[in-house]
């Protein structure tokens, strides 16, 4: 049985579809069989999927927790690429030690430096082509806060890891953006939030109940699972097994909580 998909791209934080649409799902959830949302669990909220869902799964969406943190992204010359990669050697992070001052306040907002580009390179390993291209680095503010950063903040870190006066890094600076990361990393999953979750089988994506108006959706997000790669693989895994046990047998696979 062949089944048919249509991927949409929503952006929640601009409230518009891939197709300069308005981000409400409601009317593909009413033209489509199912629909499989993988993004985390206060995007789903903001969809108004909640007659949807569940009491036990708006439970679940609404108290996940999520850690947030500003970022700003940096472009730089080429010319910057060789200290860095002295500085970096093999590693695309480094973690700025905390600067307190006399009275015990953290003096930088920064947390960490990423350091892009070997991250586009196969291996990681900073290629040839690598030298020739703008330097990005993306700068993570403290865990838990949204803290305005500036360039001077930056540049000041960078000064004492590569050794350039902060004019020059200013000079080399080709752009900077910045970005309130609201939703961030997870920080407490479902497991955190339900006291005894079904277990056999694990329940790693929300599946709406057959033959209820629940039916036509599906929810899948780390949070289900836990806050790394191999947890957003099983959750989409999951989901995926949903939707073909949905359309290819009558048996219940997949738990549905009351």
């Amino acid at each position: 049985q062949r089944i048919e998909t249509k991927m949409i791209d929503i952006n929640v934080q601009e409230g518009i579809s891939d197709d300069g649409q308005d981000k409400d799902i409601i009317p593909f959830i009413k033209s489509y069989d199912c629909v499989v949302l993988c993004i985390p669990a206060p995007n789903v909220l903001e969809l108004g999927v909640a007659s949807y869902l569940s009491p036990m799964s708006m439970h679940v969406l609404e108290n996940v927790r999520y850690d947030r943190r500003t970022c700003e992204a940096h472009f730089f010359s080429k010319e910057i690429t060789s200290r860095l990669a002295k500085v970096f050697g093999q590693k695309t992070e480094i973690m700025l030690d905390d600067d307190d001052d006399d009275d015990g306040k953290d003096c930088s907002a920064i947390q960490y430096i990423s350091w892009q580009n070997p991250k586009r390179n196969k291996g990681g390993a900073l290629s040839n082509d690598g030298l020739g291209t703008c330097c990005t680095i993306v700068a993570h503010g403290k865990a838990g806060k949204l803290l305005p950063l500036d360039n001077k903040t930056l540049d000041s870190s960078l000064t004492k890891l590569i050794g350039l006066p902060e004019e020059e890094i200013l000079s080399l600076r080709l752009h900077s953006k910045q970005i309130p990361w609201n939703v961030s990393q997870l920080i407490m999953p479902m497991e955190a939030v339900v006291a005894d979750p079904p277990s056999s089988p694990a329940w790693q994506c929300i599946v709406g109940e057959k033959g209820s108006s629940q039916e036509g959706i599906i929810v899948a997000g780390d949070f289900m699972t836990q806050s790394s790669f191999v947890g957003c693989v099983a959750s989409a895994d999951a989901a995926a097994r949903a939707v073909v046990e949905r359309y290819t047998t009558s048996s219940a696979l997949y738990m549905t909580p009351p």
